[in-house]
């Protein structure tokens, strides 16, 4: 039987030098699938061409994360939500959202209206 890791970040600038040990070492212990929650809209690139160079193994999510919402966030969203709509990327899941009041309270009220807004997506979109 095999194992899907849900969340993982290894399109991260920290995996760029040992990526393609770190999925060897996962299928060589038995994980078929790898979901990628993005983070931000600059994190979008990088992960679809990771997805892209492993099709079939690594599987790409949109989201918004909860400590990216700040100044300007709008944007974001609105691209995020376009892309999403547009069918042209193979988004497996909206993620990775939710609310993170851990380092900072000041978006308290953004973070839930954002996580609602997301969670809208996922049930239009399916």
């Amino acid at each position: 039987m095999g194992f899907i890791d849900t969340h993982s970040h290894i399109y991260e600038p920290e995996f760029k030098d040992d990526c393609d040990d770190v999925i060897k070492r996962a299928k060589e212990a038995g994980v078929e699938k790898v979901f990628l929650p993005n983070v931000n809209l600059e994190s979008i690139e990088p992960m679809l061409q990771l997805c892209s160079k492993n099709k079939g193994y690594l599987y790409p999510m949109i989201g918004l994360h909860p400590e990216d919402i700040k100044e300007g966030y709008n944007d974001a969203l609105c691209k995020m939500y376009e892309m999403l709509a547009s069918n042209k990327y193979e988004f497996i899941a909206v993620g990775e959202v939710g609310w993170d009041y851990y380092w900072t309270k000041e978006y308290y009220e953004e973070q839930k209206t954002v996580f609602e807004q997301q969670i809208g997506w996922a049930i239009e979109i399916g």
